[in-house]
């Protein structure tokens, strides 16, 4: 009989250090110098100065300098509009599997600022891409879609189904560390949350894993695949 098991993890490797992810995938860690801005992949998180770094979410590294304090400034989390947030973190030990408490969500253009705080610890990180931020009544918001009734609320299994993660626009051709589970019909809303004024996602094929399916499970769509 086939197993089914719930995914949405995939791991990667890197020393964990202060990021942002504006799509909550988590990102993969490197390193690098802080900055005011760099180049980055399609999905991930972003860096601080304490010398690791990753990819936002949508691409292009995040860095600057900053501490922890600035990861709880109010000040750096306001926003008027969707595609300004990101997810951050201070914490340089972020290992395993992230949740929801080990974000916070701030504005992108401060995220540089929450940076790594204390050891830097050479160890694995599993990226999370049902983590997510997005501006809500003028302030960055950090949210889990698995506890979105809006995004990923169902009854049946047919109320679900995959997505490339929780940016603006899924990829094209093959996927698979980025599966989430959504709604149907939550399509518009996430664009609405997620997409920049004026953005314009690509129309080409979509490859979901065969093997992937989303279901209803206590009343949340949840990713499976099949063995």
């Amino acid at each position: 009989m086939k197993h089914l098991i719930a995914v949405g993890l995939a791991l990667v490797l890197g020393a964990c250090g202060g990021q942002s992810s504006n799509d909550g995938s988590g990102g993969s860690a490197g390193t690098g110098p802080g900055g005011s801005g760099g180049g980055g992949g399609s999905s991930g998180g972003v860096g601080g100065s304490s010398g690791t770094g990753a990819v936002s979410g949508s691409g292009g590294a995040l860095g600057g300098s900053g501490g922890g304090d600035a990861c709880h400034d109010p000040t750096l989390k306001t926003c008027n509009g969707p595609g300004q947030c990101v997810l951050a973190t201070s914490d340089c030990c972020l290992c395993g599997v992230p949740e929801l408490t080990d974000y916070v969500a701030m504005n992108q253009a401060s995220a540089g600022q929450c940076n790594c705080q204390g050891p830097i610890c050479d160890c694995a990180m599993m990226m999370n891409p049902n983590l997510a931020a997005s501006c809500e009544s003028g302030q960055c918001a950090a949210w889990d879609v698995r506890l979105r009734e809006d995004y990923a609320g169902c009854k049946l299994d047919s109320d679900c189904r995959l997505r490339d993660g929780l940016g603006c626009c899924e990829g094209c051709g093959p996927i698979a560390e980025q599966l989430v589970a959504v709604r149907t019909d939550s399509e518009a809303a996430l664009k609405q949350a997620m997409c920049e004024p004026n953005s314009a996602c690509s129309k080409c094929m979509i490859q979901y894993p065969p093997n992937a399916t989303a279901l209803c499970n206590a009343g949340r769509c949840q990713v499976v695949l099949a063995k």
